[in-house]
């Protein structure tokens, strides 16, 4: 009997054209049926992506719902509790609010806990480290149980508690946290970009703060690429905060040439989005020693009178931070040779130290140092000598004679008596 192949085999032979025809329909139809499932899932996936946006949404406004009325019954209890809500510290009022929290029963859960990571955050940055721990577990505790162990909330609250271990210098305890948190928002699904370049981040600041310079250099580069590339530098600020880093840390490894390019971008953008701050004023200042280190002179001295004109922006001529970037100027004079101008920028110094707190401020006492230095250098030797002299009885004054300052003072009195 002929088997099923020769049966086929002629079939073919005989009918080569119906073949070639049913063949061609055959393909026709596979390659339709893939693109059409193709098509499905990319339809799939685009509602579902609209789907998880959308929730996202709902739940931002929830959140943001949840913040307001958190804020208002804050700022009423403040009136309750003390009659004059702005004469609160703000120690004061973050405890209220922790506080007021605790009551708030009938608050969303995971609301509670991103309200609980948002004063852990406050607490960090006015560095009240042991209530910000607190916030940030109970934080994460609630996020881990309702939200489970992927995701990118959860990293978020790990990596802030983390972080409070790094400043806390308990390096051992703070990478792997670091570590544990960066991989769960990397495999989160979807990514939050967001997070995941703030780990980075914050991974960069522990190996910097154990001399670990390439890996810490390799960190903000990735958190760098992360907030340029791939989210396409939305968040300026965190992009801004980024070329900081590496400006800092190109800085400390004495690369000045490339410090200089990220702090440039880094001013850039804080100029843009902070205005006149503190970090646009420091920016400045990291700036105008890398320029000086490569020689740049000119543009030195713009960016370090530019830092002061931020810092007496903010509050005014006569802030402790202002005064101590002018000071930064006059020094800088000095090292250049600009004996002439150092002095007009130490005695402006000098007038408004004393403006705000009186001619026997200690405060005084490097503002009349840098102003007797360079009254000597310029061979004004009667005013070096009574600056240098009024100088050493602040420091002898306030501080004794074996204080660091006060020795100081001597050296540079002994140094001027040999001009």
């Amino acid at each position: 009997s002929q088997d099923f192949t020769y049966v086929a085999n002629l079939f073919v032979q005989r009918n080569l054209g119906l073949v070639a025809a049913g063949a061609l329909l055959l393909i026709a139809m596979v390659t339709g049926l893939i693109a059409w499932s193709g098509e499905a899932e990319r339809a799939n996936k685009a509602a579902e992506d609209a789907d998880r946006e959308a929730r996202a949404a709902k739940e931002a406004l929830a959140e943001s719902r949840e913040l307001t009325n958190f804020m208002a019954s804050l700022f009423q209890l403040t009136g309750e509790t003390t009659g004059a809500p702005e004469r609160m510290t703000t120690e004061e009022l973050l405890a209220l609010g922790a506080a007021n929290l605790d009551n708030m029963d009938a608050m969303d859960p995971l609301a509670r806990a991103r309200l609980r990571h948002l004063l852990g955050e406050i607490y960090s940055e006015v560095y009240l480290l042991g209530e910000a721990e607190a916030m940030f577990n109970q934080a994460l505790e609630t996020r881990q149980a309702l939200l489970g162990d992927s995701h990118p909330s959860v990293a978020e609250s790990m990596g802030r508690l983390a972080d409070i271990y790094r400043t806390r210098m308990n390096y051992t305890a703070a990478e792997p946290l670091l570590l544990e948190a960066k991989e769960i928002a990397e495999r989160s699904d979807p990514e939050d970009l967001t997070v995941t370049a703030t780990l980075w981040s914050m991974l960069g600041e522990l190996y910097r703060d154990q001399s670990r310079f390439d890996d810490a250099v390799d960190a903000f580069e990735r958190a760098l690429e992360i907030r340029e590339l791939e989210l396409s530098g939305q968040d300026e600020r965190a992009l801004a905060k980024s070329l900081y880093d590496l400006g800092l840390i190109n800085q400390e490894r004495g690369q000045h040439a490339d410090a200089a390019v990220y702090f440039s971008q880094a001013a850039d953008l804080y100029r843009q989005v902070l205005g006149n701050s503190q970090r646009t004023a420091d920016t400045l200042a990291y700036l105008a020693t890398s320029e000086e280190e490569l020689g740049d002179l000119d543009a030195a001295e713009s960016h370090l009178r530019e830092a002061f004109d931020v810092r007496a922006a903010i509050a005014s001529p006569d802030d402790s931070e202002a005064i101590r970037a002018l000071e930064d100027l006059a020094r800088a004079l000095t090292r250049w040779g600009r004996y002439s101008e150092g002095i007009i920028a130490a005695q402006r110094a000098v007038a408004l130290r004393e403006g705000s707190g009186g001619r026997d401020n200690p405060d005084l006492i490097p503002t009349l140092l840098a102003l007797g230095i360079n009254q000597g250098f310029a061979e004004r030797h009667d005013d070096a000598a009574r600056s240098l002299q009024r100088a050493y009885d602040l420091a002898d004054f306030w501080f004794g004679p074996e204080d660091r300052q006060t020795r100081a003072v001597r050296d540079a009195m002994g140094w001027h008596a040999w001009q």
